[in-house]
């Protein structure tokens, strides 16, 4: 018996990006192709689940043909630096060259316009793109709900108050002495 070979054998690529690597490589195996990987960080593609194939989908290629899969290790991460004590332009800077996305709460103290917390600890692994929530210290926080000095929360607006009294309504006596 004989028989006639008209070269080397074909077969159809399969399309396997979406899928984890590990069923992947044994479906490209299955049909004779050799398989090798890089792998690349996504934030959008599951850790182990390939990104792309260097091949077609659907194209004819010889058996022992090499396919190239690149493979995501998922998100990538940075270490999360210290903000606290840095005024708002500097850290959203530093975390925005970080990779974070920065959101901003003003919260009530000494107006010094500096980082006085962050969501995520400095030092911490976050993911490229990650939203770290820093509180400002913005506003000046009043000593009484009825301080009567001007430019504070609750203002008194009597035009006869022109003199702080620390120690409320009562007399301060005589000033002229």
């Amino acid at each position: 018996t004989y028989s006639l070979s008209l070269g080397e054998e074909e077969v159809t690529i399969p399309g396997v990006e979406g899928k984890p690597f590990d069923d992947a490589q044994l479906a490209l195996e299955e049909l004779g192709l050799a398989v090798k990987f890089t792998e690349q960080s996504s934030n959008t593609v599951p850790q182990n689940v390939v990104i792309s194939q260097d091949r077609q989908a659907g194209s004819k290629v010889a058996k022992g043909t090499t396919v190239t899969l690149t493979v995501s290790t998922g998100a990538e991460m940075k270490t999360v630096p210290n903000v606290i004590g840095l005024s708002a332009t500097n850290a959203k800077a530093t975390l925005t060259a970080a990779g974070f996305v920065v959101e901003i709460e003003e919260v009530s103290g000494t107006a010094s316009n500096r980082v006085i917390d962050q969501s995520i600890d400095a030092g911490s692994e976050a993911a490229v793109g990650t939203t770290i929530k820093i509180s400002v210290d913005t506003q000046m926080q009043s000593i009484r709900p009825d301080d009567p000095r001007p430019g504070t929360p609750g203002q008194n607006t009597d035009e006869d108050d022109d003199i702080f009294n620390p120690f409320g309504d009562q007399p301060i006596g005589d000033l002229n002495h």
